[in-house]
């Protein structure tokens, strides 16, 4: 059934290498193949700056909050409870146990202490999973539109928290 005459064939199991005239592998450049970068250009001067800008935070915020991504019409279309890590002007950040896909929309109650939810909206700019069942999703916050979906949204969640108080 085999072929004496056919070429040998190599597994990535096999202890023995190809002979030199049989392998494709290609001898790394004189110098050990290291060379020095490249120095910084005006783009790498740039991207050096976003980069310190990127990982600048937000103020520390801890507060429980729950949370509904939107659909195409604009109404909220399921409730999770999240934790707030990070807020400023413009960005919110949250843990959850939910991813939510970036340009999203979400809308945000904000459970301070004996006091409404504050409404909060704003469009997915990233989600990251950060270990252990939880996502870090980051918002860039959007002015709340005063849609009726939104608002019946916002008085059940704080019927609800009344209820539980």
């Amino acid at each position: 059934m085999s072929n004496p005459k056919s070429e040998p064939s190599v597994s990535f199991l096999d202890d023995e290498p190809l002979p030199p005239e049989q392998s494709s592998w290609v001898a790394p450049p004189p110098g050990g193949g290291q060379s020095s970068p490249p120095p910084p250009t005006a783009f790498g001067a740039a991207s050096a700056k976003t980069g310190a800008a990127k990982s600048k935070r937000g103020h520390r915020f801890e507060a429980e909050i729950d949370v509904a991504e939107l659909d195409d019409r604009g109404r909220p279309v399921s409730t999770w409870t999240a934790r707030g890590r990070e807020l400023d002007r413009s960005r919110l950040a949250f843990m959850s146990r939910r991813m939510c896909y970036p340009g999203r929309q979400v809308i945000v109650a904000v459970h301070l202490i004996d006091s409404a939810p504050v409404p909060l909206f704003g469009k997915v700019h990233a989600c990251e999973y950060e270990g252990e069942g939880l996502c870090r999703v980051e918002l860039d916050l959007i002015e709340v539109p005063d849609e009726k979906p939104l608002r019946d949204w916002l008085d059940a969640i704080s019927r609800r928290r009344g209820n539980r108080a």
